[in-house]
């Protein structure tokens, strides 16, 4: 029988059969970076998942592509408002993603 994992030293993707131990490294340099852009995106889905509502409003208008001015007129406070919460946000995904 053979196993799949990510060596998570490395974040390698490998197969492991059961009865020898045997390991064999990953087929190809795209297929290893796509694997690693998903996790990543998961990672990040997973951190905003944790900020409050209010913070995953202003994370879903960056993401709409709005202008700190749009921000401000949608959320009914100034463009240093804006800015204060966006560095905040900042910090804790920061934080969350351990960078």
């Amino acid at each position: 029988m053979v196993s799949h994992g990510l060596a998570l030293v490395s974040l390698q993707p490998f197969a492991v059969d059961e009865e020898t131990g045997e390991m064999w490294e990953p087929v190809d340099e795209e297929s290893l970076a796509m694997l690693e852009a998903v996790l990543w995106r998961l990672d990040i889905e997973w951190a905003v998942g944790q900020l409050s509502e209010a913070q995953q409003a202003v994370v879903a208008m960056v993401y709409e592509g709005c202008t700190q001015t749009e921000m401000a007129r949608r959320l009914g406070c100034s463009q240093a408002a804006v800015s204060q919460r966006l560095r905040r946000i900042g910090e804790a995904l920061r934080r969350l993603l351990g960078l």
